[in-house]
């Protein structure tokens, strides 16, 4: 009988030149030429050769496909309670005149607003993120952007979408991750919102849309500015056709801090004529 094909390509690569073929597999993945599916397969065949079957952060065998072992999984920072607007998480003993609830038809949450979103109209609709930015969510992060460890992506990916499995904000139509500038893309190799965005696309069956938000320049770090300069550098940096389909589209980023990129990235669509823009992020910076 045959074996599996994963199982001999494993074999032929342990017993051949296995640091240079997984370089190659890397190198594969970065290129930005290749479409999806091709990417998406050999990032597959990478993962499969590398895994060990060990939790990414204390090596205890695991059969998940998160590649985390159950504690390492628990001791993930939640971000509950959250804004619905923001994201921000919120004190859980915080005084009931500190938060609006509002009641959501057809949801059993509540829609949470912070007092900074009760001051100021909200352009998204709803933010969602996994984690809070502390460790060990920081990590995971931090060895995909900087790292160029693209399988903590699929992790995130899909940490993301069994946590949205369980909540009422999947009314989305249409995923698209923050794009980077052309020059950021060179510097870097590959977009790290693009992928959590491919997990997070097939295990929500969601289409995902990679060229509808275009990216014009990079911005500078946002930190230490105010708030009017952090909307006047991220000002003009995204575009997207004239007009687009009146749908639900939901972005998708690695880590919310000020929340000024995805406010203009928003605006951006829904002048265009989206019906709604949600942000789906990995982590939430206090």
């Amino acid at each position: 009988m045959f074996k599996k094909p994963l199982v001999l390509l494993q074999k032929i690569v342990r017993s051949v030149q296995w640091g240079s073929f997984i370089d190659r597999l890397r190198r594969l993945i970065l290129i930005r030429r290749i479409d999806d599916t091709t990417r998406s397969v050999i990032g597959h065949i990478h993962h499969r050769i590398t895994h060990t079957g060990r939790c990414l952060f204390c090596q205890e065998v695991t059969r998940t496909s998160l590649d985390l072992c159950r504690y390492c999984i628990e001791s993930l920072p939640r971000n509950a309670p959250a804004c619905t607007h923001c994201g921000q998480c919120l004190p859980v003993n915080a005084r009931i005149s500190e938060i609006q609830r509002e009641p959501v038809s057809g949801s059993p949450d509540d829609v949470l607003r912070c007092g900074a979103c009760q001051k100021q109209p909200v352009v998204v609709r709803r933010a969602f993120a996994h984690s809070r930015y502390l460790w060990p969510a920081d990590i995971m992060v931090r060895q995909l952007k900087y790292g160029k460890k693209l399988y903590y992506g699929r992790t995130m990916g899909l940490l993301m979408a069994r946590e949205l499995s369980h909540r009422a904000v999947l009314d989305v139509d249409v995923l698209i991750p923050i794009p980077l500038a052309d020059s950021r893309w060179r510097e870097r190799g590959f977009n790290q919102a693009e992928e959590i965005a491919r997990t997070l696309a097939r295990h929500t069956n969601k289409p995902l849309d990679r060229h509808l938000l275009i990216r014009h320049r990079q911005t500078g770090p946002q930190a230490g500015l105010s708030k009017k300069q952090r909307k006047r550098n991220i000002r003009g940096c995204f575009s997207c056709p004239a007009t687009i389909a009146p749908q639900r589209y939901a972005l998708i980023d690695d880590v919310l801090t000020t929340g000024a990129t995805a406010n203009e990235a928003a605006r951006v669509l829904l002048t265009a004529g989206a019906q709604s823009v949600d942000i789906w992020v990995f982590a939430r910076t206090p």
